[in-house]
This record gives structure tokens, sequence and C-alpha cells, in this order.
């Protein structure tokens, strides 16, 4: 007859053969992984020596992209900073219209003295 301490036995044997199993395939899988990613770092390493001096290339395109950008701004700040000294418009057309007018005005009082002077006179 099977006694319960056969059973228990039977039980636990079972229970590390599959522990074992289950874990033997982990690490298979695992280790198919890590192969696979050392095959794409190889491959990538391989990629970036083939394509250094592109690679070096379009770093130094993009360094002086950067510097333009930043000298643009640069400019775009100062110019801004230096807004508040340009004239607008309205500023503009104000000062030449009351200039336009002191020019008239002046020139009537030089006609209206001069006619005047020349009435004393003759």
């Amino acid at each position: 007859m099977i006694e319960s301490w056969m059973v228990s036995l039977a039980m636990g044997v079972t229970t590390l053969i599959a522990g074992y199993a289950i874990l033997r395939n982990n690490v298979s899988r695992s280790t198919d992984s890590i192969a696979k990613q050392d095959i794409k770092v190889e491959i990538l390493l391989k990629f970036m020596d083939e394509n250094r001096p592109v690679i070096k290339h379009f770093s130094k395109i993009e360094e002086m992209h950067t510097i333009d950008i930043k000298r643009t701004i640069n400019d775009i700040v100062e110019l801004k900073t230096q807004q508040h000294l340009f004239l607008t418009m309205k500023e503009a057309r104000n000062e030449f219209v009351s200039k336009e007018i002191h020019n008239k005005v002046e020139d009537y009082i030089d006609v209206k003295i001069e006619n005047k002077v020349y009435k004393l006179l003759n």
C-alpha cells in the first residue's frame, strides 16, 4: 500500500523537478535574449565605426547651426532691448507735421515782417 509519506515524497520530488525545469527554461530564454542583445550591440558598434566620419560631420554642422541660432537669439534680444529707442510711425508723423507747421508759420511771419518793413521804408 501507498503510505502518506510516499505521496508527500513523490509530490516533493515532482515539485523539485518542475521547479528545475522552469528555472532551466527561464535561464535558456535569458541566455538567448542576452546573445541577441550582444549581436545587436556588435552591429551597432560596427555601424558607429563605419559611419564615424559622417557622424562627426553632422556634429560639426549641428554645432555651427547651434552657434548661429544663439547669435540670432542674442541679436533679437538686443533689438528688443533697443526697441524703445526707435521712433514709431505716429511719432515720426507728429514730428514732421510740427516741423512743417513751424516752418510755414516762420515763413508767414517773415513775409509779414518784410511787407511791413517795406511799407515803412517806402
